[in-house]
């Protein structure tokens, strides 16, 4: 368990931890949601080494009205984010949302859109 996991007091998706090395060595992925090309800018690390990581982000977060149990993991291009939603429990798999930034301040239920029921579905989808 990493220092982050243990200040957030979450259980991280094995495959985010283990394959994060791997993900960040392609600059140019994106996922298709709802037959739309969504880019993503970069993946934040579950090490707080990085000056910008998932426990900063999720701070964040926190102060741009997210709800509880969702963490961002990865930004968009447009400046959204992907967030590991931890619904059924901080020590379940969590699903994976999509937020828009932009909605989330006048509409929270319009900006969430569900995009995988886990972290590796999620993996699937990512194309280069």
């Amino acid at each position: 368990m990493s220092d982050i996991e243990r200040k957030l007091n979450i259980t991280l998706p094995p495959e985010y931890v283990n394959s994060y090395p791997e993900i960040v060595e392609h600059s140019a992925l994106y996922f298709y949601q709802d037959d739309t090309s969504v880019p993503i800018a970069q993946f934040y690390p579950a090490i707080e080494t990085e000056a910008i990581n998932l426990y900063s982000m999720y701070e964040t977060a926190l102060s741009e009205a997210l709800q509880e149990g969702m963490y961002p993991f990865a930004e968009t291009v447009d400046g959204d984010w992907l967030c590991f939603y931890f619904d059924r429990g901080r020590l379940e798999e969590p699903q994976i949302i999509f937020v828009s930034r932009d909605q989330v301040y006048e509409d929270q239920e319009e900006a969430i859109f569900p995009v995988a029921a886990r972290f590796v579905d999620f993996l699937y989808m990512l194309r280069k």
